[in-house]
């Protein structure tokens, strides 16, 4: 996680100026072959001075637009370059412009993010990331997972019977799971979250579910995949569909969960 930088800015161009870090990250997608338009980096700026002024920047360990048109450039962390950065496996399509396209068969991303290292606690985490289109269920499609037994997972699902709606799994038990009961449809940003041992929630675009669970996460020692499940090493129920703003984070507020999430959809409105 990075320290704040407020009101930094540096230019770029003829009378453009973008944010400090916003240009470190562009470097950087330019030192991984990849390119940014101009009003993807107007936006990306933006978002990187709204996510400083409403507080949650320095509390992001990773965060992925999923920028620049190659695979190299799509797998920067934009808030510490070269330092949690993801891994693609099996060549996902990357957008031109924003966005991967995972196949659902065998395409994921190893995040390096790990339960036991990256987040404050078990009683302490967030993950999360955009859906754009094209998701087509099948049974259960995890977008973001890792699970050492079924009494130790985190798992951000869409899951058949109820047009794929999502949940998150905060421990495994039948009492530490949160069920959203919204349909995963394009254009929305899908985040588990626990905020406290007592607080386990799944968001939905616009719409929370909150459960009091008291079990926190313990256990786990495996990467989260983005795109499928780690399952002590092994990914499977992968997940389909076009997907950008992937985010870990930790000491988040459900406050600053609904100002990243409406700073994000301004985000990928403005591109």
């Amino acid at each position: 996680m990075l320290g704040l930088n407020f009101g930094a800015t540096s230019s770029s161009g003829v009378g453009v100026s973008y944010d400090t870090d916003a240009v470190t990250y562009f470097a950087a997608v330019v030192a991984a072959g990849g390119a940014l338009s101009n009003g993807f980096k107007a936006a990306c700026s933006d978002l990187f001075v709204a996510a400083k002024a409403n507080g949650y920047y320095s509390k992001l360990i990773q965060f992925m637009p999923v920028g620049g048109g190659v695979e190299a450039s799509a797998e920067i962390n934009m808030v510490s370059p070269g330092t949690k950065d993801d891994i693609y496996k099996n060549s996902p399509t990357i957008d031109s412009s924003i966005g991967v396209t995972w196949d659902g068969v065998t395409q994921w991303a190893d995040t390096q993010i790990d339960l036991n290292t990256d987040f404050n606690s078990g009683s302490d985490w967030l993950v999360g990331a955009y859906h754009i289109n094209g998701f087509v269920g099948t049974v259960t499609n995890t977008i973001l997972g890792a699970m050492n037994t079924s009494a130790s997972r985190i798992m951000v699902q869409a899951q058949n019977g109820a047009t794929f709606d999502v949940a998150v799994y905060g421990n495994g038990h039948s009492s530490s799971f949160a069920k959203s009961g919204t349909a995963l449809t394009d254009g929305k940003m899908i985040i588990g979250h626990r905020s406290a041992t007592n607080r386990l929630h799944i968001t939905v675009g616009a719409t929370r579910t909150t459960t009091t669970t008291t079990r926190p996460t313990t256990g786990i020692a495996y990467d989260f995949a983005f795109g499928g499940r780690n399952k002590q090493g092994v990914i499977d129920t992968f997940t389909n569909g076009k997907w950008c703003c992937k985010v870990a984070a930790t000491g988040m507020t459900t406050a600053e969960v609904d100002l990243m999430i409406a700073d994000i959809d301004t985000f990928i409105a403005a591109i």
